[in-house]
């Protein structure tokens, strides 16, 4: 099991390391809010944009049409919601939590991007970034996936391969503490982040929560 994102990259967040706002290190926090899990329509699935919009606008034609096409288990869900709270109109909303958070980065978060990737590899320390096998893949087709492979301190053949053993790295002259690997973890995302804005000029994730 675990936790996965995917859009533009795709992977796996690392178990009991990485949150799933991770991506909220890359935001310049003067300019940016920390995103809420977004909503979906039942049947259609469409992203709601708009709170105000109880039904989903661009598949049906008004509230009851929607409705009536929503499988009798979901209704039962919504209208009890209903009954829980009659006098809000927000609980008649024909859409349901996703599971996931959506992050959106373009050209003009790069140079904050940038800024954050440098201050982890120092806090990181230089010994020990310089010993990762780190590769991204850019063939067809791929998320910009990313490979962390180094034969002296991670079992890549434990985890889906962007996980590392823990209790494995000897390195004389740097020690890896819990603080680095979580560090790690961010800093392999970020890479992520920054390659495919360099490549495709934006990059969109959900992060299962």
């Amino acid at each position: 099991m675990g936790r996965y994102y995917h859009g533009t990259i795709s992977g796996k967040f690392v178990c009991a390391v990485q949150s799933s706002y991770d991506p909220s290190l890359f935001k310049d926090p003067e300019l940016y809010e920390i995103p809420n899990e977004y909503y979906l329509y039942y049947v259609c699935k469409c992203l709601l944009e708009n709170d105000n919009n109880l039904f989903c606008n661009q598949c049906y034609t008004n509230y009851e049409d929607h409705y009536d096409n929503i499988d009798e288990s979901d209704k039962q869900d919504i209208n009890n919601r209903i009954n829980e709270n009659k006098n809000s109109d927000d609980t008649k909303l024909l859409a349901y939590p996703s599971g996931y958070i959506k992050y959106q980065f373009d050209t003009s978060d790069l140079n904050y991007l940038e800024q954050k990737l440098n201050q982890i590899e120092a806090e990181i320390g230089y010994d020990i970034i310089n010993n990762l096998d780190f590769t991204i893949k850019e063939e067809d087709n791929d998320e910009f996936e990313y490979n962390l492979d180094d034969n002296n301190s991670y079992d890549n053949n434990s985890y889906d391969n962007n996980s590392y053993d823990n209790n494995s790295y000897d390195n004389n002259s740097s020690e890896l503490t819990p603080d680095k690997e979580v560090l790690i973890a961010s800093w392999c995302i970020g890479k992520q982040i920054k390659k495919a804005i360099e490549v495709v000029g934006n990059c969109e994730i959900f992060c299962e929560l």
